[in-house]
Parts: structure tokens; C-alpha cells; sequence
């Protein structure tokens, strides 16, 4: 699993249950689909991987029943590779298990979304920063 943005589908047994989208940048899991978003730890073990996620619904569906608490967490495990994962987890509230499938989206050009990575993880965090580049340095005084 390389760093980069990933399309990821979400199935149960009932079927597919959403797609959505995530970034994958050293460690870190950060993604969103229609009803929720989620943030993780990645913690790779000789082939294994498990991610620790939070899971919150997002404002706008706060009283739509959705079976799901407004704010949860998930331990997924599973396989990954150089361009996708394959990781399963089981809602300790329901009991019932999800599975999510991730694929590693390309650039228009053709490169994979690894080689964007000066342009959109570095300036992710320059935004995170709670001072500009300029600001930091000096600049303007």
C-alpha cells in the first residue's frame, strides 16, 4: 500500500454498502464517502495489515438512522498491496462484518498518484500549519 489516493468500496453481506475515497500518506488513513468520514493508523505485520479507525457521520446526517452510532470505531485487518488493500472489520455493536476494497487511483497523464506526492501531501501539510510558509520564515516583517 503506497502512499496516494485510493477509490474504496465498502460491501456486507447484504451487498455493497458505499464507495468512497481515501489518502494513504506513511501511516496515516484519512477518507470520507457519502455518510461518514474516517481517520486511522495503518500498522503493517508481515503481510498483515491492521488499521485502527475512527468512524464519525457526518453533520448534515445527524438525524438520519443510519443503524450506525454518530461516532465509532473499527479495527480492520487484512492484505495490502502495491496498489490496493483488502481489509475486513466487525461492527461490535451489530456483530456483522464489512469489508472494504481499495484501488489506487492514477493521474490523467497516467502516473500513478505516488508521483503527485510533492504536490498534494506536502501541501496538505503546509495547510495543517497553523502559519503560512512566509509567516514562518519571516517574511513580511
Amino acid at each position: 500500500m503506497r502512499n496516494g489516493i485510493y477509490s474504496v468500496t465498502f460491501t456486507t453481506s447484504d451487498g455493497v454498502m458505499g464507495n468512497g475515497v481515501c489518502l494513504i500518506a506513511g501511516d496515516q488513513y484519512v477518507g470520507t464517502d457519502l455518510t461518514q468520514s474516517y481517520q486511522g493508523e495503518i500498522h503493517r505485520y508481515d503481510g498483515t495489515v491492521i488499521v485502527h479507525m475512527r468512524i464519525q457521520r457526518h453533520p448534515h446526517l445527524e438525524t438520519v438512522d443510519l443503524k450506525l452510532p454518530r461516532l465509532f470505531s473499527l479495527t480492520w485487518s487484512g492484505t495490502a498491496y502495491d496498489d490496493g488493500f483488502d481489509l475486513e472489520a466487525r461492527f461490535e455493536h451489530t456483530g456483522d462484518s464489512i469489508r472494504a476494497t481499495g484501488r489506487a487511483l492514477d493521474l490523467p497523464d497516467g502516473r500513478g498518484v505516488d508521483a503527485a506526492r510533492p504536490s498534494y501531501l506536502d501541501a496538505a501539510r503546509e495547510r495543517s500549519h497553523p502559519l503560512t510558509p512566509a509567516a514562518r520564515d519571516g517574511v513580511g516583517r
